[in-house]
């Protein structure tokens, strides 16, 4: 599939009361963040990674980003309390798990983590480029990722992120096992990649242009022309502290936000 624009990748935070007060189970964390509200209709504890441009920490410590400003939209929309639980990607699926935080986003609806979570209705579509530094270009130019696999290409792979069908072949097939590296998560791939203990990795291509120009990367890395369809992306949220009801009202808000003009005019692509 060509990739001929810039992937937004949305992430939404949100809950919301019906005829009456809704509040998620509690648990301890140090250090969130918070939105206060005038009302406490209702309270989620959200968690969240670094993954500027769209969230991280300003130089005074608070959440801010893309996402955020729409976390924020939406709250006070709601009249909602939210709690933000910085972490890592991995953590975050962890404490769904277990019902330490409520939700997160940039979820890939899979068979497994249906055991332990509900999930919303689509609200994007992901796809990401593998992306190399300039002098290996040659490892991929015209050919497949299965091809540059078999050939010792040394592949870094977030954990507990999904990467599509064809990654998920290559992440369990018994040939690759040495070739494919772990990240505790993708924001770590830049670094692995400069340092020369990977070959490539994928990321979203609107983090990698904030990224590049951040780390003044210049022409060093590029993109390898290897684009994966990662699937639908849906948020999800913990069966032992959310319940069907706020699942259903939930998908409704995501319907209601998304045909708002200030939703479109940021976020439609």
């Amino acid at each position: 599939m060509p990739l001929n624009h810039t992937i937004i990748i949305i992430a939404f935070s949100l809950a919301f009361s019906s005829s009456g007060t809704f509040a998620a189970k509690q648990s301890s964390n140090s250090g969130p963040q918070t939105i206060q509200n005038t009302t406490n209709d209702c309270h989620l504890k959200v968690g969240w990674s670094n993954w500027p441009p769209y969230q991280y920490l300003s130089p005074a410590g608070k959440p801010i980003g893309l996402q955020i400003d729409l976390y924020r939209q939406i709250a006070d929309q709601e009249n909602c309390h939210l709690t933000f639980i910085l972490q890592t990607f991995s953590k975050n699926i962890d404490d769904i798990r277990s019902g330490r935080i409520d939700m997160m986003g940039d979820i890939t609806v899979t068979k497994e983590r249906g055991i332990f979570a509900h999930f919303s209705k689509t609200y994007r579509h992901e796809i990401q480029i593998l992306y190399v530094k300039k002098n290996n270009l040659m490892l991929c130019k015209g050919k497949s990722l299965l091809k540059i696999m078999s050939e010792g290409f040394r592949l870094g792979l977030a954990e507990k992120n999904m990467y599509g069908k064809d990654v998920e072949s290559i992440r369990h097939n018994k040939r690759f096992i040495k070739n494919v590296v772990y990240l505790n998560q993708n924001t770590e791939g830049l670094g692995a990649l400069t340092k020369g203990t990977i070959d490539g990795y994928f990321e979203d291509p609107a983090v990698f242009s904030y990224l590049k120009e951040k780390e003044h990367l210049g022409q060093q890395i590029k993109s390898c022309c290897i684009e994966v369809y990662a699937g639908e992306v849906s948020l999800m949220f913990s069966k032992k502290s959310i319940d069907e009801t706020i699942l259903k009202r939930f998908n409704q808000a995501i319907t209601k936000v998304m045909q708002t003009d200030a939703y479109k005019k940021r976020w439609e692509w």
